[in-house]
Formats: structure tokens, sequence, C-alpha cells
């Protein structure tokens, strides 16, 4: 009896629950994109949420101006990712079952092929894999040119080698870099 009751209430919770979330969805896009204050409200919280305003570096010395905090992540992610000699020596031994069999050195070596291309991740430019499999019909020769070109020629324009770095936050607030 008692267990029928508790089943029953966790139920109507659980009812509840996606009932309020589906009312929360229905209500932002009813008024998500109009300039309401729930619009702005969010805005601001997610605006605010993904700003880093001050930063903890060397010495727990807090830093609050953006240029210092720009040189500060600019010195942190330099120092972690530096150029370090490798020494292929002491490395563990590779049983032979773990080695590249020779079928598997042959794909690895086979040339890049128009089918690997069609599931490019987006790049700086934004351009995703979904725009490219809407457009394929139209971009895919200039494309498979360019990217064949660099495989073949080993020269890349400089602009292919811009780099995005986007700051994905591990905690609420981040107060250091390594966060």
């Amino acid at each position: 009896m008692l267990r029928n009751k508790v089943h029953d209430l966790n139920v109507t919770l659980r009812r509840l629950s996606t009932w309020w979330n589906q009312r929360a969805k229905a209500r932002w896009h009813v008024e998500g994109d109009t300039n309401s204050r729930l619009f702005h409200n969010f805005a601001s919280e997610r605006r605010n949420g993904n700003q880093i305003n001050q930063i903890k570096y060397e010495f727990n010395k807090l830093h609050d101006e953006d240029d210092q905090i720009e040189k500060l992540f600019t010195q942190f992610f330099e120092k972690k990712w530096k150029y370090k000699q490798c020494e292929p020596t002491g490395w563990l031994l590779v049983s032979e079952n773990q080695k590249t069999t020779d079928e598997e050195m042959a794909l690895l070596n086979e040339d890049f092929s128009v089918n690997e291309l069609q599931n490019k991740a987006p790049g700086i430019d934004g351009v995703t894999s979904s725009f490219y499999k809407s457009y394929w019909s139209i971009v895919w020769e200039t494309l498979w040119s360019a990217v064949n070109y660099f495989f073949k020629s080993s020269h890349m324009t400089k602009e292919w080698k811009d780099t995005l770095i986007v700051f994905i936050s591990k905690v609420k607030y981040p107060l250091i870099p390594s966060n």
C-alpha cells in the first residue's frame, strides 16, 4: 500500500516537473525573441555568466582589467603549449598485437577522399557540417580542389591556419585560467 503511494507520488512529481519544463519552454518560445523583460533578464544572465571579470594568477594576485586578463591568459596558454623536446627512450615496449598492421597502415596512407571532406567540423568562419550537407552540390568542387591541393602540395593559405579558441568554463565563475 505504502509502496503504491510512493510510486504514485513519484509519477506525479515527474509529471509536474515535465509540465513546468514545457511551460517554461513554451513561454520562452512566445516571449524569448520579443523585447520583453524576460528576454533581457535571460540575455543579461547569460552574458554575465559567460564573462570573465577577474582572474587570479601567480601569487594569488587578483587582476580585473581586460588587458591584464588577456595578457595573463596568453601567458598561461603559451606556457602550457610551449614546445617540449620529446625523447623516444624509456617508452613502454609495444607488443606485436598492439602494433599497427600493414592493412591499417595502407588505410592511413590512402589519399584523402571527398567523403571524408563532407564530415568537416566548423572552423573559424563558423561554417558547419550542416551547411556543407545542405549546399554540397554547389560548394563541393571548389572545396575539394582547395583541400586536395593542400594534400598534394603541402602548402596552406595563411587564413586556413587561423585558430579560434573558445573558453568553456569548468566552473560557474572561473577565477583562475585553468578553470
